[in-house]
């Protein structure tokens, strides 16, 4: 409301909201941009492509991807080229819901002479394909599938200082999955790169920190066939036992994985195949 404005003037309004980047995104929005591009599922309305438009560049793109991938590792934490969120006019239409650009952010009132006029705005969460945003301050309730988790399962071993080694991560659901992401506490473990064999995983899906380590992954090449997904190449700061160091966490990058053609979200763990390691996903850590 905007009281005591004099009449027969003119006024353009328009709305703004910034900061909290992270906000509804993840992996899956990847996903489902990955899929707009390739032509397998287009996004099926103007603000979800406005969305998808990561870098404003009146396009989506693989260049969106790439900087949408950079805010889930955590080695941004806001959008060079664009706000948070963005607000369209309400009553605007699309002649192809496909490209609605250049769409209209301001409402213009022309000659006011009444004191009774009202328009709306469209809030688009820009990174938030599936319109998963929390736009107020409550805490929103996420669903889970009741599909088992996606465990990693790593083989056990120990490291002396020094030592440079492959750590390989395989899973236990790898057929059907579609994305994942986490951050890994890897606490006197220095990553010094990743690769895959039959996955696109590359140093570009992770962000290396100071002992953890973030992974987005979102698949672009069909059915996964082997449950051997990515490995790590690490150092050792000191002797240490992989099952003592490392963990699955979301300090940084919450911990999920998405199964499925329905994205199904599911938690994510991870298991060493040691018989004489503590399994670190069950216990209770503050």
């Amino acid at each position: 409301a905007f009281m005591d404005n004099p009449m027969h003037l003119d006024y353009q309004v328009s709305a703004s909201k910034n900061g909290d980047y992270m906000n509804g995104v993840s992996t899956l929005d990847l996903v489902l941009i990955s899929k707009h591009i390739l032509g397998t599922k287009l996004l099926d309305s103007p603000y979800k492509v406005i969305a998808a438009d990561i870098n404003n560049s009146g396009s989506v793109s693989a260049s969106d991807l790439v900087q949408l991938r950079r805010l889930i590792l955590g080695l941004t934490n806001e959008l060079p080229n664009n706000d948070s969120w963005r607000f369209l006019d309400a009553g605007q239409s699309f002649l192809n819901p496909i490209t609605p650009w250049p769409f209209i952010e301001v409402i213009d009132f022309i000659n006011l002479d009444t004191d009774q006029m009202q328009s709306d705005f469209i809030g688009v969460k820009i990174g938030d394909v599936n319109a998963s945003a929390q736009a107020n301050s409550l805490i929103a309730t996420e669903v889970r599938s009741n599909i088992s988790d996606l465990t990693l399962i790593v083989k056990d071993e120990e490291l002396t200082r020094g030592q440079i080694a492959n750590i390989e991560f395989r899973a236990n659901e790898f057929a059907d999955l579609q994305g994942l992401q986490f951050t890994l506490g890897n606490q006197d473990l220095e990553v010094l790169d990743v690769f895959a064999d039959q996955i696109s995983v590359i140093k570009e899906n992770v962000g290396i920190f100071d002992g953890q380590t973030t992974l987005s992954y979102d698949t672009r090449n069909g059915e996964i066939t082997s449950d051997q997904l990515f490995t790590f190449v690490v150092k050792a700061n000191r002797d240490v036992r992989l099952s003592e160091v490392l963990e699955i966490n979301s300090r940084i990058t919450k911990a999920e994985a998405y199964l499925t053609t329905e994205l199904e979200v599911i938690n994510v763990k991870l298991s060493f195949d040691n018989d004489t390691a503590i399994d670190i996903t069950d216990e209770v850590v503050l």
